[in-house]
């Protein structure tokens, strides 16, 4: 295992040194293996660099795992990521990926980290590797290396991402996602709700509840016990779970998954928020939403892979392991909106719908563009 790691990361090498005597052109590259289409912080940070430079903007999105067998598979993706890498002056991606990892690229070529999570809550890369044989992976692949600039959501969160990606604080830009702009954005949320409203009618005259439970690697998912400690009939459920998740979900009446809405256009319509570990409180604090964190195996989870923040000390009253207690205090109707104003200014640091604007003149400056549009 290991000496295939070690001559396939050679033989990517010398054919990256041929690839790498073409020119390198007026564009930037877009890479990432989370979702097979560009994610909305792509669209909106490629049309805002599209409004600021006359560069040719280029999206490879494929969505990729990590066994060897789809890394083969995919191996086309891979070649095209490797001509594009040799060719352009700016890199943007969102997660880790073997060609801009594992390669010696030209000084020339600047690599944006644009991580897919607005917040590091649980603990990833460097932070989860908990035995050996993952710690050898991780150094044979370069996990996380080559990165020029990593953008996180707030100084705040920086001091864990340093940690995740093994960087010291000079790497990082606090400067936020795009999607915040979007979130953030009235017009958006009043698009959202015309479209959900149309395809759900039934919605108008309801509380609606999201949940957006964290992925488990154990599988250990107590969604049908959220779904039975709802009880009143005036309650909408929304069940929104992770891509990689496979569960079968109690049918239930007043009970939904929206797969054709995603969780942040679904927090328009939302009136009460309900999560564990993920990012998904950040982005709705920026909303200031009721947030109820429903951490039945926080132990269990603390211990692996691991949870940056105290989200105890962060909830108080509105952290639960007890689905019926919760629902129970979000009945009752008293909810301290501060606990989520506090939460929303010490991991959002802009919410003045000037994100996508920021992060695009950094990568023109850092990234030394050029063709600048005036």
């Amino acid at each position: 295992m290991k000496m295939i790691m070690i001559a396939g990361k050679v033989c990517l090498n010398i054919l990256y040194f041929f690839l790498k005597l073409l020119p390198v052109k007026n564009q930037i590259v877009f890479i990432s293996r989370q979702s097979n289409t560009p994610t909305l912080d792509f669209i909106m940070l490629r049309d805002e660099l599209l409004k600021k430079c006359n560069y040719k903007m280029v999206m490879i999105t494929r969505k990729m795992k990590k066994n060897k067998k789809d890394i083969l598979k995919n191996s086309d993706v891979i070649l095209k990521e490797m001509y594009y890498l040799a060719t352009s002056k700016v890199c943007i991606t969102d997660g880790y990926n073997i060609p801009i990892s594992v390669l010696k690229h030209k000084n020339t070529l600047k690599i944006f980290q644009l991580w897919h999570s607005l917040g590091a809550i649980k603990k990833f890369g460097y932070q989860s590797l908990n035995n050996p044989e993952k710690r050898m992976i991780a150094n044979i692949m370069r996990m996380h290396k080559n990165y020029d600039y990593i953008i996180t959501g707030s100084e705040e969160m920086t001091k864990y991402f340093m940690k995740a990606f093994g960087y010291d604080e000079t790497a990082f830009c606090p400067i936020g996602l795009p999607r915040i702009d979007y979130i953030n954005n009235k017009n958006n949320q009043k698009q959202n709700k015309k479209e959900i409203y149309n395809k759900y009618p039934n919605f108008k005259n309801k509380k609606i509840i999201l949940y957006v439970p964290t992925f488990r690697d154990n599988k250990n998912y107590k969604i049908n016990e959220l779904i039975d400690s709802i009880t009143c009939d005036k309650y909408i459920l929304i069940i929104k779970v992770h891509p990689n998740m496979h569960v079968n979900i109690e049918k239930k009446e007043n009970v939904y998954t929206c797969d054709e809405f995603s969780s942040l256009e679904l927090l328009s319509v939302s009136d009460y928020i309900i999560t564990d570990y993920s990012a998904i409180s950040i982005e709705a604090s920026i909303l200031e939403k009721p947030i109820f964190l429903y951490c039945y195996d926080y132990k269990e989870y603390s211990n692996y892979p691991g949870i940056n923040i105290d989200l105890k000390s962060e909830f108080k009253d509105y952290f639960f392991t007890d689905a019926k207690r919760m629902f129970k205090k979000l009945k009752s109707g008293n909810y301290d909106i501060n606990i989520v104003r506090e939460y929303k200014s010490k991991y959002v640091c802009n919410t003045s719908g000037t994100v996508t604007s920021n992060l695009a003149n950094l990568i023109i400056e850092r990234g030394a563009i050029n063709d600048k549009k005036h």
